[in-house]
């Protein structure tokens, strides 16, 4: 058995930026039959997201195996792989196909960018054009523009 978690900060899709994303949806697998035995949605504070937690500790998704996102940038893949997590990116959209894709071995990977997060970049996402702002997951507060990813990579 395997534990995936599957960035969705909009609690519909796969969503990206992993580091700041509060909402997942979680799921227990079978990985030698190739199958999903339980599905939940899953929910952190936001001092418990990836951004808020230092390495060396304890974190709520420790026992996970597997994290697919829409988005993470390589500090957190590092940070992930000193956990003993699998860190993804995919666009593939669709949790659930992710994870059977995944689990067949033909989820589309997307190249992780070089990429560290921190608060230095926070814009107004209400002045951009829709096709730049519906790239983002929804989570534009103060605290991270666009699920903390900013404006780099969408624009």
């Amino acid at each position: 058995m395997k534990k995936i978690a599957v960035c969705s900060q909009n609690r519909r899709g796969v969503t990206g930026y992993a580091a700041r994303c509060r909402n997942f949806m979680m799921f227990v697998v079978q990985t030698e039959r190739k199958r999903i035995i339980s599905r939940e949605p899953y929910s952190l504070y936001k001092e418990e997201t990836f951004f808020m937690t230092e390495d060396d500790k304890a974190h709520p998704l420790d026992e996970v195996d597997v994290l697919i996102s829409g988005g993470m940038g390589s500090g957190l893949q590092q940070s992930l792989a000193k956990r003993e997590i699998t860190g993804l990116v995919t666009n593939e959209i669709d949790p659930t196909k992710a994870v059977k894709l995944y689990l067949k071995g033909q989820l589309p990977l997307v190249e992780i960018e070089d990429f560290h997060d921190s608060d230095e970049y926070i814009e107004d996402l209400s002045k951009l054009p829709p096709e730049i702002r519906n790239k983002c997951c929804g989570n534009t507060d103060a605290s991270g523009g666009c699920c903390g990813k900013g404006l780099k990579g969408l624009v």
